[in-house]
């Protein structure tokens, strides 16, 4: 050990072994860890809390512990036994601190974390105070020890077992630590985990190395910047400099039984700091190989990224997804998950626990790939994206026997305005391998690719024909495939999308009718510009090349500042292949336009 000397029981002088919880006349034999470096300077006490943070229960949660560290008394754990003392002496020592052991302090009040550390109706006697009282003469300070739990002696003060919060309570004390974040339009939320570190999901976070919007609870928009992100967790992390926040306490998500009571903080459809109760109903949830917590409570977009709290008010989840086929369900990733990214306390019984899980999980997934490799495969819609030149194209995933051929699939989009159903036809498709190199990969299709589960795969596109469509262009909606997996055949989109793709296809007709026939050669003898329907055609074409070059030059020189950044050392490689991805899409597509304007006949002097 670190600090050895003899331990001798206060009350009755007896030596003690340092395992003992209290002396054989009865008194007890707490001891406290006192930092003798006293007040440690802001970077100095997260690195202290961060060295003490994985000890676990006893040793406060990370956020208390910050504040012990920083107290004038410097006491950093109060009454633990000799043993675990001597852990947290060690522990600190790594940082190159000192502390010393003395005899357990009572404060007359529980700590605030200590509901998280007894999570139950755990007594602890503090008669301390008691018995350094009757002392005839000063005694040097001693370790002594303790135990987690312990039975009271008669006559000594106990403390009832902790009453969980209200909704009203924990809502209180975690809006400061909640944040929401904005990147390129899209919304959702986070949570600090560190005075400057939010962790949020990565579908909300941007690209690591890009700068988001952070707002936080008092109204202050600052900058954040992406860290680290994983992608098959769907994990993020966010620096926030200068924030200076209060982290929230990190809970067990596997101390979780179904009923159990649950809040969330989030920003669902814009509204920030929005908080919401609901109730645990199922723990480890199987999806793509991870385990979820199941909860019944209304989830929106914009509620990704925020903390699931229970009744203690910790954090045992990161609010994740929604499930789209029913209402009122949605699904939090456990903080453990969180452990590869931040600093989780745990205990052994919560390791167990933890273990037990996803081996529960494990099986799980193995009897989903049994049944995936037995049925056919559902068609799951990959996502969408803008075209300058057909407006909305659609990819889908799908798996045959063969290389397909044209296939027709019905589409409905799905809106609070209303409902509209499209036939869309897939020409070309790809094997999943080959596309999954040119297009945006998704995660489902990741988990799919780890399991070998690839072949017979095939990615189609195709134009969305939302033309028939007269949905207002304001507000969301859902795009669902037929005979789709419930899981995968929705997909979010902007009602704006759809009216300013239909315009787009609607302008592409009317260039059609001007430019076929004879029409078509009467525009290329009068001169440009020479009549309405000339100068509407002439417009609508120098727009939309100008519309594809401008996309390339943007993507260039977003890919040179990347470039830049990368050459200095910067993680910033998964952003670069995206732009790369993106480029190679966007060149692409003008060299489709440039085709169909050379089909048409279309001036050289228009495509400028």
């Amino acid at each position: 050990m670190s600090q050895s000397m003899e331990v001798r029981c206060l009350r009755c002088g007896r030596p003690e072994e340092g395992e003992g919880v209290r002396c054989r006349c009865g008194a007890s034999l707490l001891v406290d860890v006192v930092l003798k470096e006293r007040a440690p300077e802001e970077r100095r006490s997260f690195q202290l809390a961060r060295a003490l943070a994985p000890l676990g229960p006893p040793v406060p949660p990370f956020a208390e512990l910050r504040k012990a560290l920083e107290r004038a008394d410097g006491r950093v754990v109060r009454g633990v036994s000799r043993v675990f003392a001597q852990r947290v002496v060690e522990a600190l020592a790594t940082q190159g601190a000192t502390a010393e052991l003395r005899p357990a302090k009572s404060t007359g009040a529980m700590p605030g974390w200590v509901p998280a550390v007894l999570g139950g109706a755990v007594l602890l006697g503090v008669g301390v105070g008691a018995v350094v009282a009757t002392r005839k003469a000063p005694v040097p300070e001693t370790p002594v020890a303790t135990a987690a739990a312990i039975a009271p002696d008669a006559g000594t003060e106990t403390l009832a077992p902790p009453k969980e919060l209200t909704t009203q309570e924990i809502s209180r004390l975690a809006l400061p630590g909640t944040v929401s974040l904005r990147c390129e339009g899209s919304t959702g939320a986070g949570f600090f985990v560190g005075e400057e570190q939010v962790l949020t999901n990565a579908h909300v976070a941007c690209p690591v190395g890009v700068m988001m919007e952070v707002t936080l609870s008092d109204g202050r928009r600052v900058l954040g910047q992406t860290l680290e992100r994983d992608e098959d967790l769907d994990l993020a992390t966010v620096r926030v400099s200068g924030a200076r926040a209060e982290p929230l306490p990190l809970g067990d998500a596997t101390d979780l039984s179904p009923g159990d009571r649950l809040v969330f903080i989030g920003s669902p459809k814009g509204l920030s700091f929005t908080v919401h109760e609901g109730k645990v109903s199922h723990l480890g949830r199987e999806y793509l190989g991870v385990g979820y917590v199941q909860f019944d409570a209304s989830v929106n977009p914009g509620n990704s990224g925020g903390p699931l709290l229970n009744g203690r008010g910790e954090v045992v989840g990161v609010v994740s997804l929604k499930v789209t086929n029913a209402e009122g369900i949605g699904l939090a990733l456990p903080i453990q998950y969180a452990g590869k990214m931040v600093s989780v306390p745990s205990t052994p019984e919560s390791e167990q626990r933890w273990t037990a899980l996803r081996e529960k999980v494990a099986r799980e997934e193995e009897r989903g790939l049994r049944q995936f490799r037995l049925e056919p495969y559902s068609p799951a819609l990959l996502g969408l994206e803008e075209s300058p030149t057909v407006g909305l194209v659609v990819f889908l995933a799908e798996r045959f026997p063969q290389a397909p051929s044209r296939m027709s699939h019905r589409f409905e989009l799905q809106s609070d305005a209303g409902t509209c159903a499209m036939e869309v036809t897939f020409e070309r498709w790809k094997p999943l391998m080959d596309a999954a190199r040119d297009e945006d990969n998704t995660r489902r299709l990741r988990w799919l690719a780890s399991k070998g589960l690839t072949e017979g795969l095939y990615v189609g596109a195709a134009r969305l024909p939302v033309e028939s469509c007269t949905l207002p262009g304001t507000g969301q909606g859902w795009l669902t495939v037929e005979k789709g997996s419930p899981e995968v055949s929705r997909t979010k989109l902007k009602l704006e999308q759809v009216k300013k793709a239909r315009e787009v296809w609607t302008a592409r007709e009317a260039e059609r009718r001007l430019l076929s026939g004879r029409q078509l050669r009467s525009l290329r003898n009068e001169p440009a510009g020479g009549d309405a329907y000339a100068r509407q055609a002439e417009q609508s074409w120098r727009m939309a090349f100008q519309s594809a070059q401008n996309e390339i030059l943007r993507l260039e020189a977003e890919r040179r500042r990347y470039a830049q950044e990368d050459a200095v050392g910067y993680n910033v490689r998964s952003t670069l292949d995206d732009l790369d991805r993106r480029l190679k899409r966007a060149r692409e597509q003008l060299a489709d336009l440039e085709r169909q304007a050379s089909n048409a006949g279309v001036p050289r002097e228009w495509r400028q």
